[in-house]
């Protein structure tokens, strides 16, 4: 098992891409924690063997440092992080009318959520001298969605550059950073979307599954020397 032992926080996990990485980690060997802002209860509950649930608003600092303190004095240790929490309102038809809330609301949840989980992993993974953080951008930070808000796509290439320094300062406490860019992936919130096929050299949409084996790349031994990347999972519809 590629993750056998390893202890695992994944945000917003209870549906989509974050729930199936989930499923693979714990298939892989690892104790995962979903930390979801839809659980009910607010301290860590076993739900099945390996599995974990507890009640997580990433864009509350000190909500946020207290369940990750809690993780460690649970099981000793946090060697996996997945930003994975989000939100992606809808693009309207002009930039200019995105309002001042939306910005702040989605650079709070999407941006402000995977600095607080980091800020709060990084001790613990420096203490221990091992950690693994993924961080969920989107194919919209990197080329400029327009199916999504204007403030999302700013959101996750600000998660792409954040990732960078973060793997520049972290490399010697053999602490890797790294992004997960999908594309057109087909999840329950966008499973109606319209994309056109012919854009994509693979001609068909990904699958969760698709972003979870991205993930477990870089969470096992396999990504050891990989850091501060963005690993694409489009299809080819975006090459760099």
């Amino acid at each position: 098992m590629m993750l056998k032992d390893r202890v695992a926080l994944i945000t917003g996990a209870s549906r989509g891409i974050g729930q199936t990485i989930a499923e693979l980690f714990i298939k892989e060997g690892a104790t995962v924690i979903n930390g979801d802002i839809t659980v009910s209860g607010t301290s860590l509950t076993k739900v099945a063997d390996r599995l974990y649930e507890v009640k997580l608003d990433v864009s509350n600092s000190a909500g946020v440092k207290a369940v990750i303190d809690a993780i460690v004095k649970a099981h000793g240790k946090l060697d996996i992080l997945v930003n994975n929490a989000g939100i992606c309102p809808p693009m309207g038809p002009n930039v200019e009318e995105v309002s001042q809330e939306e910005w702040d609301k989605v650079l709070k949840v999407n941006l402000g959520g995977m600095v607080a989980c980091t800020n709060a992993a990084l001790p613990h993974m420096r203490a221990a001298k091992f950690g693994r953080i993924i961080s969920m951008a989107s194919i919209a930070g990197e080329t400029g969605g327009v199916a999504s808000s204007i403030a999302y796509s700013a959101s996750k290439a600000a998660i792409i550059a954040t990732t960078k320094v973060v793997a520049k300062k972290e490399g010697l406490n053999n602490i890797t950073a790294n992004c997960i860019a999908p594309g057109w992936i087909i999840t329950e919130m966008t499973k109606d979307h319209k994309q056109n096929l012919s854009l994509c050299p693979m001609g068909k949409r990904g699958e969760t599954l698709d972003v979870a084996y991205a993930a477990l790349y870089l969470a096992s031994e396999m990504g050891r020397y990989i850091t501060g990347t963005t690993m694409d999972v489009n299809g080819g519809v975006y090459m760099q």
